[in-house]
């Protein structure tokens, strides 16, 4: 898959520090718009929308190899996970 190819060749952490730049630069645009420039926010959704795949696609990948073959411990893992994504998300 193109994504197993992207960490290859990048890496799980660096990915995931590409996809939280993108999102940082893309928030900072936007709370600098202005109405004169309000058609910009179409093409910032398009870098939100990428980062926000690449952090979250990676956070769970990596996540995965924390928990690799303990079965046990994972439901409780992703389960801490989900939570916490659920409270900053809404």
């Amino acid at each position: 898959s193109k994504l197993t190819w992207f960490y290859a060749n990048v890496g799980r952490k660096r990915a995931l520090m590409i996809g939280t730049v993108i999102c940082v630069l893309s928030m900072v645009v936007v709370y600098f718009l202005i109405v004169d420039f309000a058609w910009v926010i179409y093409y910032v959704a398009i870098f939100i929308g990428i980062s926000q795949a690449m952090v979250l696609g990676t956070g769970i990948n990596l996540i995965s190899e924390v928990v690799g073959d303990k079965g046990s411990k994972g439901a409780f893992v992703f389960g801490i996970y989900s939570f916490c994504d659920k409270i900053t998300v809404g």
